[in-house]
């Protein structure tokens, strides 16, 4: 019974921030339907990341150091090529081709509800692992920090592939950033986070109100200027 309650805490704040994305979705609802293939997705996506994850740490020993241990080099690594790229990689692949060719992605803040929904599935699963293995405390902690972390580095994965859509001439530069940005957002999140350094954990809070700021404005301002994709 304790465990299910658990799970209830880990899965509230993937609820809570779906139902704010979805909601901005004014103009033309997504069919349901591909929403809940995308958060499986998502879901499936996390176990590939555990897996690869182990198989780096088998092959190759200095991956096993503890995070406490870590100089600023190693955190830096970590963060940014182990964490970050490998996650936001598998996020994005599973959005673009997931939704790029399909016939329902025809209006531009479509991309950033897609995007959320993966990441949501990817960080439902994650939080519930941790908060079986580490507790409600954990729960807690992360239903704050990690689980709209992953939410809102997937409204800047959705956002330039809604511009990528929508401006066939540009379609390479917003790619590039739809992976790119959410990379660095997500490795400075964990740099700061993993750093066992209470400055950079001053900075880690100002960064995360930056964040949640500026990705909670730009699904507003977004929902608002979404516009017909050009050819839809």
């Amino acid at each position: 019974m304790y465990s299910l309650f658990l799970v209830i805490i880990a899965i509230i704040p993937s609820i809570a921030l779906f139902y704010f994305v979805y909601h901005k979705d004014a103009i033309e609802k997504e069919p349901f339907y591909l929403l809940i293939v995308l958060f499986c997705l998502g879901i499936l996506g996390t176990l590939l990341s555990i897996n690869i994850n182990q198989f780096l740490k088998n092959h190759f020993f200095f991956l096993n150091i503890p995070s406490e241990n870590w100089s600023f080099l190693e955190n830096l690594f970590h963060s940014f090529i182990v964490i970050s790229f490998l996650e936001e990689s598998i996020k994005w692949c599973i959005t673009f081709f997931t939704i790029w060719k399909n016939k329902n992605f025809d209006y531009t803040y479509d991309g950033i509800l897609y995007a959320v929904v993966v990441a949501l599935g990817f960080a439902s699963l994650e939080n519930i692992f941790y908060v079986l293995n580490y507790g409600f405390i954990t729960g807690i902690l992360r239903g704050i920090l990690s689980v709209p972390g992953h939410a809102f580095f997937g409204v800047f994965t959705g956002y330039y592939l809604g511009l990528a859509k929508n401006n066939s001439n540009k379609k390479i530069p917003y790619l590039f950033l739809s992976l790119l940005v959410p990379i660095l957002l997500h490795g400075i999140f964990d740099f700061l986070l993993l750093s066992n350094n209470v400055i950079y954990y001053l900075i880690f809070f100002v960064f995360l109100i930056v964040l949640y700021f500026f990705s909670i404005r730009k699904i507003i301002i977004a929902a608002k200027n979404d516009t017909k994709i050009k050819g839809h």
